[in-house]
């Protein structure tokens, strides 16, 4: 027998291989696509329990000392009186409330 001979009878080897090889293909496709959601979603967990950790170490020892100097240099500032948008907003809150008021300030008057 000659080699061409040999090859067609190993053609059906190479049909149920290339399945294999196909299928192999399949696999390690689906297994590389779960391994970087996995890989993202730990990064995804890792960034959050870190920004967990500065926030709680933030706001339960340094918070305190930053908003003392935040709320001491805007009172070097004088204060603006009330705009308009302002006064008809506090006028809101205390409309939702429920509080009878009768304020006059600058013909600004609030009756409920």
């Amino acid at each position: 027998m000659n080699y061409s001979s040999y090859l067609k009878l190993l053609s059906p080897f190479q049909e149920q291989l290339s399945g294999v090889y196909s299928t192999a293909t399949l696999v390690i496709s689906i297994l590389l696509v779960l391994w970087i959601l996995n890989f993202v979603v730990g990064l995804i967990t890792k960034i959050f329990s870190l920004g967990k950790t500065i926030g709680t170490f933030y706001r339960g020892f340094v918070h305190r000392y930053i908003r003392i100097m935040i709320y001491s240099f805007i009172n070097l500032f004088p204060k603006k009186k009330l705009a308009k948008y302002e006064l008809s907003f506090y006028f809101y809150l205390l409309r939702s409330f429920k509080i009878a008021i009768n304020i006059n300030f600058k013909g600004y008057t609030a009756i409920r």
